[in-house]
């Protein structure tokens, strides 16, 4: 029982980590997108590093997140100090602030105020930032340094444009998976590799609970996962015209599928202010299978080692097609800074992306690499070897589609709908029309 207790507190202190990944609307960051974009900047060409940084620059680097998110921004802050900032005069700062959510509020007031940081993680949708001059496109430096945006995944690179410009360089990278408890699996006689679609999701939901007396899995009001479900039928939580899907039909699929296995004792489906209690649940093995981000993997598969849980990792379930939505941070660089401080901004930038880094941050944190040229490095071939769970999340990459383009307040009417129905028990048909109403006046309101 100790260590049961002991390893739901890990697993509470581990759940800011991929909360990276799971916390409310922070998972989107924006689609390419072929709209007027109003910043200062162009891909005018830059001068030379060595003519630009003629004296030590000190810029602020701001990041999120604790645990092995933490660790690895300030080890690499350290490393790039160390190594390419004392050859250049670079000192980097690195500041935490907290979550996706307040470094996107912080900066927008920093904006306003006139000073911002150098280099920030960007966790949210990135379009308001470009729009409003924050960002800076980061094409020049790319083409004077040949960096080869194509050796990112396309579905990681994609979301670092708008209007045909780079202006970020894709960092932390997820995507949605089913982590589950292959013990229990083991137990009930069930093989994960054989649970395809959503209906087989459902039915060993039941049979988890039937035979082990568990929830068959744990979930809340999360539209990265519902956009995920939406991604396999050919859909998106925006039609075509841009208003929402909320009250689609596909949608109501997804609602009903949910609410049905929590009617039936075989779901717990938890508020949102509570979805932490999900990582405890997984631990304590009150639950059987969580749809969660891959940043989740390598702390779940170690601690589950070291308790004496297997713990395994499935595709996202197939609707019409077999997809899941991407997820995590890009790195973006501010506008109103001195051109030292862009050029040093830049610099580390490059670093932190660099091939050796994607396999250094995927190795340290249990995110994916973010480039196609390390898919046959050593180091991360013996990582992936050492937590094999890893190489499902890399083979569904293929599949991984980009969130579509939302912001906070349409994230939150969806989450708090489909929570409405699901804990508050309000009519399904009811609830979804009156967000239809609300989202789509969201939508009108942030494109004016």
């Amino acid at each position: 029982m100790k260590k049961i207790l002991s390893f739901v507190l890990i697993l509470m202190m581990l759940s800011t980590l991929t909360a990276c990944n799971t916390s409310k609307a922070e998972e989107g960051t924006s689609q390419v997108e072929k709209s007027e974009a109003t910043t200062e900047t162009t891909t005018a060409s830059v001068a030379k590093t060595e003519d630009i940084l003629t004296s030590p620059v000190t810029i602020d680097y701001w990041y999120c997140f604790t645990d092995t998110v933490e660790k690895y921004n300030l080890d690499k802050v350290a490393e790039f100090n160390d190594t390419v900032g004392k050859d250049l005069g670079i000192t980097v700062n690195a500041v935490n602030q907290q979550d996706y959510t307040t470094v996107a509020q912080k900066l927008q007031a920093s904006a306003v105020a006139g000073s911002t940081p150098a280099v920030v993680l960007m966790g949210v949708d990135q379009t308001p930032f470009v729009k409003d001059g924050v960002l800076l496109s980061l094409d020049a430096y790319v083409q004077r340094d040949g960096v080869d945006p194509s050796d990112f995944y396309d579905g990681f690179i994609e979301q670092s444009y708008y209007n045909n410009m780079l202006y970020s360089m894709p960092f932390l990278k997820s995507t949605a998976v089913v982590i589950y408890n292959k013990t229990m699996f083991d137990k009930a006689n069930l093989n994960a590799t054989k649970m395809i679609t959503w209906d087989d999701f459902s039915a060993y939901a039941t049979e988890l609970h039937d035979k082990l007396g568990v929830y068959g899995t744990t979930t809340y009001s999360w539209p990265w996962i519902l956009e995920s479900y939406l991604f396999s039928y050919n859909s998106s939580l925006r039609n075509s015209d841009n208003t929402t899907t909320i009250n689609s039909d596909l949608t109501k699929n997804f609602a009903n599928m949910f609410l049905n296995l929590k009617q039936s004792g075989v779901a717990h489906l938890i508020p949102q202010a509570e979805y932490n209690n999900i990582y405890s649940e997984f631990a304590s093995g009150k639950t059987a299978m969580i749809p969660m981000s891959t940043g989740a993997i390598i702390s779940l598969a170690g601690l589950g080692a070291k308790y004496g849980m297997e713990v395994g990792v499935a595709y996202m379930p197939k609707g019409d097609i077999d997809a899941t939505i991407t997820g995590g941070g890009n790195l973006a660089i501010t506008t109103k800074i001195s051109d030292a401080e862009k050029e040093a901004a830049w610099q580390f930038v490059k670093f932190m992306t660099n091939a050796d880094n994607a396999v250094a941050a995927s190795v340290a944190t249990g995110y994916l690499p973010t480039r196609k040229s390390v898919k046959s490095d050593a180091t991360l071939k013996a990582f992936i070897e050492k937590v094999p769970q890893m190489q499902v999340a890399i083979n569904q990459l293929e599949n991984a589609k980009n969130p579509s383009n939302i912001g906070n307040e349409e994230s939150r009417a969806i989450s708090t709908a489909i929570e409405n129905i699901w804990i508050s028990d309000t009519d399904l048909n009811t609830t979804l029309q009156e967000a239809e109403t609300k989202i789509n006046t969201i939508i009108s309101e942030s494109n004016k």
